[in-house]
């Protein structure tokens, strides 16, 4: 039988962030993933799946993102299949400068525009549902 697979869901940013995250954390849980910081001492290193949620009003958010990116590249390095997803209004504000630093980086996620659809054409639901089902293929999209 295998390991059931973890993720591991920051957020640094605004209160849309907050429940975004939580939403997140809730899906993949529904998918089948076990929260890693749920796993007391046998919890392993780093998880399956890292979702940075981010935004770009917070002060020292950027620092948090670059930060998390650099301590999560050497366990990226040992395990090919961990995936990392950015989203965010940071994520879409420094899109390509992510892409640069860390093109192992999985996901891309837009932030909502407030009104329940993204600037990519999705509704917030669809865009959740969608990244979670994303992770759990292993695909990997920039968006």
């Amino acid at each position: 039988m295998s390991e059931p697979k973890t993720y591991d869901v920051r957020t640094h940013g605004c209160q849309m962030n907050v429940h975004d995250s939580e939403r997140l954390a809730g899906l993949l849980e529904t998918a089948g993933y076990i929260d890693v910081n749920s796993l007391g001492a046998d919890r392993p290193e780093t998880a399956d799946v890292v979702v940075l949620n981010t935004c770009a009003v917070r002060e020292n958010a950027d620092n948090k993102l670059y930060g998390n990116l650099g301590q999560l590249r050497p366990a990226k390095l040992r395990n090919p299949d961990m995936q990392i997803a950015v989203g965010g209004c940071l994520a879409q504000k420094d899109r390509d400068a992510i892409l640069k630093l860390d093109a192992d980086c999985a996901i891309y996620m837009p932030r909502a525009t407030g009104r329940g659809q993204t600037r990519a054409g999705f509704t917030e639901d669809e865009l959740v549902d969608d990244v979670v089902a994303l992770l759990a293929a292993g695909t990997n999209i920039v968006t």
